[in-house]
């Protein structure tokens, strides 16, 4: 098992793990998938994953579990998610110029398992929107 700085959470069958320096939003996407699209929180801060079978499980921290930090508000009790497959890596950026009008696809690895991996700024007001674009809608490019 590997722990890593991330936050992740369950959507509807999706695991999607954000990833990013501290203080780019994982935990306010986190939030606003919670709160606006029935999203479970799995975890956040700390992310422990493990890669088997060509997937990758992720989990939390026992100390961690059903904690979010809300910025402003304070660490909140939120139901959560043991686990979950992971199937979107989302990369926090820190300006919106970080952001390529039409990339390229791109991949995290971990372990030898491959997930796309796709970039958002979490001040985009459709930031959520454009997650589940992308995991909804095949490419066409």
């Amino acid at each position: 098992m590997t722990n890593i700085h991330a936050s992740c959470i369950k959507w509807k069958d999706n695991g999607i793990l954000f990833v990013g320096d501290s203080g780019v939003g994982k935990s306010d996407l986190c939030l606003r998938f919670i709160l606006n699209h029935q999203a479970i929180l799995v975890a956040d801060d700390r992310v422990d994953l493990i890669a088997s079978e060509q997937k990758i499980t992720a989990s939390c921290p026992d100390s961690i579990k059903g904690l979010l930090e809300v910025r402003g508000i304070g660490i909140k009790k939120v139901p959560f998610a043991e686990n979950v497959s992971l199937n979107i890596v989302v990369k926090i950026v820190k300006t919106p110029q970080e952001i390529e009008r039409l990339p390229k696809p791109t991949f995290w690895d971990f372990e030898g398992v491959r997930l796309s991996l796709v970039n958002v700024w979490s001040g985009d007001v459709s930031a959520v929107e454009k997650i589940i674009a992308a995991l909804s809608f095949e490419n066409t490019h």
